[in-house]
């Protein structure tokens, strides 16, 4: 965050019109730009979440266990950006109309969560284990990064939302089993609703030199992907859309099959390592002397490297396949 202030600090802005290439100096006409400046919020912050959870978990029959978790986040002094020279109203002149913008690094935003995750596992002694798992959650923000800024500085409570990472159901099954030869097999599945996705205008329709404006909603519930159910055709204010309104409705389905021989290539590691002790033992008796620590780690380099070479010679390995 210190190098960010200090290299927005000491840069400056030049505007060249109809500028040359590959030298921008070489041809066109140098604007004139009034200057402005970056500084960071007195007394900063770290950004904080205080979390709570409660939750139990049952054994509904032998094997089989269900459990539930509630969990509440709460963020403060989150991350984002702030004009300090703001026009005190839409396309008005700043408080200081000798320089332009004065952007604060600031730790103003907020977040809230909440989440209730379900999960039913199924552990009998023979045949494969399965689990499944729900989670609902809902996530909020008025802030998004460290250089957000809200549409209209004069409302910044207005950018609560959805936050960009807000996915409200997800389920996620799985299953191990072992077989014979010593090779476990193991299979993961998930499916989960998209990510909100934000509507804005495209251009600085409150003229605060911010392209983050919102259109207004003219069609609540409309095709979130036809113009006719926003408007944008206004100027020198900001739309009623909340932010991040639209969710996506795409699921995301991602399949994956593991296959791994851990019981033999833990039979074999320990056979290795005792195999390992008992030479280093006689060696040391015959010498009269006990272990030192010099000698346990000769016993960790070597079953290593006599577990390598037994990797080398085809003890089998873990192998993930996704498609």
């Amino acid at each position: 965050m210190q190098l960010d202030v200090a290299a927005a600090q000491n840069s400056d802005t030049i505007v060249i019109q109809n500028p040359g290439y590959p030298d921008p100096f070489s041809r066109g006409t140098l604007g004139t730009v009034t200057p402005s400046k970056t500084v960071i919020a007195p007394n900063p912050r770290a950004p904080q979440t205080q979390n709570v959870s409660l939750g139990f978990q049952r054994e509904l029959r032998t094997g089989l266990s269900l459990s539930l978790d509630g969990v509440y986040s709460r963020g403060t002094n989150q991350f984002n950006n702030r004009d300090l020279n703001y026009p005190l109203f839409p396309g008005g002149p700043r408080p200081d109309p000798s320089i332009g913008r004065i952007i604060m690094f600031g730790m103003e935003g907020n977040s809230w969560s909440t989440a209730l995750l379900g999960s039913l596992q199924y552990r009998p002694r023979r045949g494969p284990s399965l689990g499944l798992s729900y989670t609902l959650s809902k996530s909020l923000r008025d802030v998004e990064d460290f250089q957000y800024f809200a549409q209209d500085e004069l409302n910044p409570a207005a950018d609560k939302g959805p936050a960009s990472n807000d996915r409200r159901h997800q389920v996620v099954a799985n299953f191990n089993w072992s077989v014979p030869g010593g090779v476990q097999v193991a299979g993961l599945a998930s499916t989960r609703t998209g990510l909100p996705w934000n509507v804005t205008t495209g251009v600085d329709s409150n003229l605060d030199t911010q392209i983050n404006d919102r259109p207004d909603l003219l069609v609540p519930g409309g095709e979130p992907l036809s113009k006719s159910t926003y408007d944008a055709n206004f100027t020198r204010r900001v739309g009623n859309l909340p932010r991040n309104y639209n969710p996506r409705t795409e699921v995301f389905l991602p399949r994956h099959a593991v296959v791994q021989a851990s019981r033999a290539a833990a039979d074999e590691s320990r056979a290795l390592r005792r195999g390992v002790q008992r030479d280093q033992l006689r060696q040391s008796r015959r010498a009269g002397r006990q272990f030192a620590l010099r000698d346990v780690r000769a016993i960790d380099g070597a079953r290593h490297r006599r577990s390598a070479a037994a990797g080398r010679a085809g003890v089998p390995c873990e192998l993930l396949i996704a498609d």
